[in-house]
């Protein structure tokens, strides 16, 4: 689909290049025919214990079954219910995880908990409270708050934008990014219209639309001290109010989308004080524990 839409010297007619496009950016917005991001595999029963154990044939977790060993198949084990990070209620419900040689610990959302799983195709604040925190990007994923296990926004080019994470996210946008906590500057490509990716056209369509936008800030974010000290946290509404064309250093010219913050809400002073609370902060600490037969 590249090749047809930007092709120059293959006489390919625009209206080609135009389906093209159109199916391009159809399938970006459908994440490619992945459906749900970061989901680990089937839930099985194990043969030899008769516990839910999660299933993936390409996993690099131990598999911990006689009876699922074959085929190259490794058994990821469930989390206890009552575990106090991973468990119903604690700050990782809904997520799995398993160790990699490569990686350490590698955390995926849970397939036993997917009819849990909340929407976060919505507009406005929906079921969430200023200041809700969450230890990862995927977790917030699915509990409904950001489509998107990785990405910092989520939107369609019809829509608009629902969300937006502000964080370290991307060196390259580092010298004209900048969070002055009421304001928020926000650089996407600087691409043609045929070109450019669903999530600068969604930042483009909310200026339209003039919808709020939920902001959230993640760990790691540089500059202004508003950023939560750990995880990802929901900051409120902005609005997208305009965008301008900005040169860099190295000659390169980016868009950046200015966000306000819409008026009325919390203090966002308060926000930062108070969240993530103490015991999250100390729940996050135990993240890397894992849980009993995480290898």
């Amino acid at each position: 689909m590249n090749l047809v839409r930007n092709s120059t010297n293959l006489g390919i007619p625009p209206d080609i290049k135009e389906a093209a496009n159109a199916v391009r950016l159809r399938r970006e917005e459908d994440n490619w025919g992945q459906g749900d991001e970061g989901y680990a595999s089937d839930v099985r029963t194990d043969v030899d214990t008769g516990q839910s154990r999660i299933v993936s044939p390409r996993s690099p977790g131990r598999a911990s079954s006689r009876g699922n060993r074959a085929a190259g198949v490794s058994v990821i084990p469930q989390p206890p219910v009552n575990h106090p990070i991973y468990g119903k209620g604690g700050i990782m419900h809904g997520v799995v995880c398993y160790r990699s040689p490569r990686k350490g610990l590698t955390y995926k959302l849970n397939p036993a908990y997917k009819h849990e799983k909340v929407n976060a195709a919505f507009i406005g604040e929906g079921h969430l409270t200023p200041g809700d925190w969450w230890p990862f990007q995927l977790v917030a994923l699915f509990h409904g708050v950001h489509g998107r296990s990785q990405g910092g926004i989520f939107g369609s080019a019809s829509m608009g934008v629902y969300s937006i994470v502000i964080s370290g996210r991307n060196n390259k946008y580092h010298e004209i990014e900048k969070d002055d906590g009421e304001v928020l500057y926000y650089s996407t490509d600087n691409m043609g219209v045929a070109t450019t990716s669903v999530g600068t056209q969604a930042l483009n369509k909310s200026i339209d639309t003039r919808q709020p936008v939920r902001a959230l800030r993640g760990q790691g974010q540089t500059g202004g001290g508003w950023a939560p000290e750990c995880g990802i946290r929901y900051d409120e509404l902005y609005r997208v109010i305009g965008k301008k064309l900005v040169p860099t250093r190295n000659g390169e010219e980016w868009f950046r989308h200015t966000l306000r913050r819409e008026a009325g809400q919390r203090d966002l002073r308060e926000i930062v004080g108070s969240s993530p609370t103490l015991q999250q902060r100390n729940d996050y600490l135990r993240i890397r524990d894992a849980y009993p037969g995480v290898a």
